[in-house]
């Protein structure tokens, strides 16, 4: 929404210059539109070479070109004072902005400016040093970009030091779950175990009633069937043999029958 309120406060000369693909343009970066300050310093620059095509003769080249060096350096110098000045002082989105702003002017705004002297002179070269015209900026920005990579391996650390405490207390977590079903299992089975013996001892003991509550029964029952096997043993051998008389006495006198 800020880009096109930006483009359509522009006068249709400077319009067009924003319109990607405009035929016989040479168009600025579209990454100009989101900072305002740096669509004013091209403008004027652009509104310079414009009045210039008329009259751009070679020898305007070189003087033209260290004029705008000078302004691209006093440029990034200014802000990149200007942000060492108020760093400390900065809340995180005006940080944010200003260091845009400065990677914005160091790699779009300077490369396509040399590009422009270079199309309006007609020349193989635009004879600018970018990198020196760039270097005020490039001092802060690979500093912040040093701070913010060691800012996002801290981070990193810190996130993978989490990620390794979660995992390791999930283990543990794990380990001491198994642990307490192998417990459990354990007593099952030990209590399994006991009431077998249990129910082996009591089976043990009902055999042992069982066969002390047999074992009159059987002692009663022999004389019956010695009584059953006499009379079928008469029946089997005929008459019984007379019992033996008792041996005489030595004393004993022997009978007189007398006639």
């Amino acid at each position: 929404a800020n880009r096109a309120q930006l483009v359509s406060l522009m006068p249709d000369s400077l319009k067009a210059r924003y319109e990607e693909g405009a035929e016989g343009t040479l168009s600025p970066p579209s990454a100009l539109l989101d900072y305002p300050p740096l669509i004013v310093l091209c403008n004027k620059i652009l509104d310079v070479f414009n009045d210039l095509r008329e009259v751009a003769i070679l020898s305007l080249r070189l003087p033209v070109g260290a004029e705008l060096a000078r302004v691209l350096l006093r440029a990034g110098e200014s802000m990149a004072g200007l942000f060492n000045e108020v760093e400390g002082t900065l809340a995180k989105h005006e940080r944010v902005q200003l260091l845009g702003l400065m990677r914005v002017m160091c790699r779009a705004l300077v490369p396509f400016l040399a590009t422009a002297l270079q199309t309006v002179f007609g020349a193989q070269e635009h004879g600018l040093d970018i990198a020196q015209l760039t270097q005020p900026l490039r001092e802060v920005i690979e500093v912040e970009e040093e701070a913010e990579r060691k800012l996002a391996e801290a981070a990193a650390r810190r996130e993978a030091e989490e990620k390794e405490r979660r995992r390791a207390a999930e283990q543990a977590k794990r380990a001491e779950e198994e642990a307490r079903q192998r417990k459990i299992e354990e007593e099952q089975r030990a209590q399994e175990a006991l009431k077998q013996q249990e129910e082996e001892a009591r089976r043990q003991e009902e055999e042992a009633a069982a066969a002390a509550a047999a074992a009159p029964s059987d002692a009663e029952a022999e004389p019956e069937a010695a009584s059953e096997r006499a009379p079928a043993e008469e029946e089997e051998g005929g008459e019984a043999a007379p019992a033996p008389h008792p041996p005489a006495s030595p004393s004993a006198k022997p009978h007189v029958s007398y006639v």
